[in-house]
C-alpha cells in the first residue's frame, strides 16, 4: 500500500511542476492571434499598392503600422512558458520588424506612388526598387525565425501545428 501511495505522490508532484501540452497550445494560440492581427492590414495595404486611391492607401499605412504597434504591446505583456523566452522573443521581433518596416520602407513607398506620376525620377524608381526589396529582405528573415521558433516550440511541447489557408 504504501509503494502505491509513493507512486500516486511522485506523480501527482510531476504533473504538478510545470506546464503540460495543453498550455503550451494555448500559449501557442495567444501568441498566434496577436501576430495574426497584422495579417489583414499588411494585405489591404498590398491591394492598395496600385495607387489609384491614395487616401485609402495612406489610410492603409498608418492601420498597418498602429496594428503592428498595438500587437507589439500586446506581446509584451506576455510572460515566459517555462522560463523560456525564445519563442515570444521570436514573435515580439517578427510584429517589430512589421511595425519598423511599415514605418520606413512602406511608408516611403506610400509617398512615391501618391507622387503626381509626371515627377516621377529615376531616383524615384531607384529608391521604391530599394525599398521593395528591402521590405522582402528583411520580412523573409523575419518571418522565417518566426516561423522556426514557432516550430521548436510546438515540437518541444508534443503539439502539431495546423496551418489554416485562406
Amino acid at each position: 500500500m504504501k509503494k502505491y501511495s509513493i507512486s500516486i505522490a511522485v506523480l501527482l508532484i510531476l504533473t504538478a511542476c510545470g506546464p503540460n501540452t495543453n498550455e503550451a497550445i494555448k500559449y501557442n494560440d495567444q501568441i498566434i492571434d496577436i501576430v495574426d492581427k497584422i495579417k489583414p492590414p499588411q494585405e489591404n495595404l498590398i491591394y492598395q499598392l496600385d495607387g489609384h486611391n491614395i487616401d485609402s492607401l495612406k489610410i492603409t499605412q498608418t492601420e498597418f503600422e498602429n496594428i503592428a504597434i498595438e500587437s507589439l504591446k500586446k506581446l509584451n505583456e506576455i510572460k515566459a512558458f517555462d522560463n523560456t523566452t525564445e519563442y515570444i522573443d521570436a514573435a515580439k521581433k517578427f510584429v517589430g520588424v512589421m511595425q519598423n518596416l511599415s514605418a520606413n520602407e512602406v511608408k516611403t513607398l506610400v509617398q512615391l506612388i501618391t507622387k503626381d506620376s509626371l515627377s516621377y525620377t529615376d531616383e524615384d524608381v531607384k529608391i521604391a526598387e530599394e525599398n521593395s526589396a528591402n521590405f522582402d529582405n528583411k520580412y523573409e528573415i523575419a518571418f522565417t525565425e518566426f516561423a522556426e521558433s514557432q516550430k521548436q516550440f510546438s515540437t518541444k511541447w508534443n503539439f502539431k501545428l495546423n496551418f489554416v489557408k485562406e
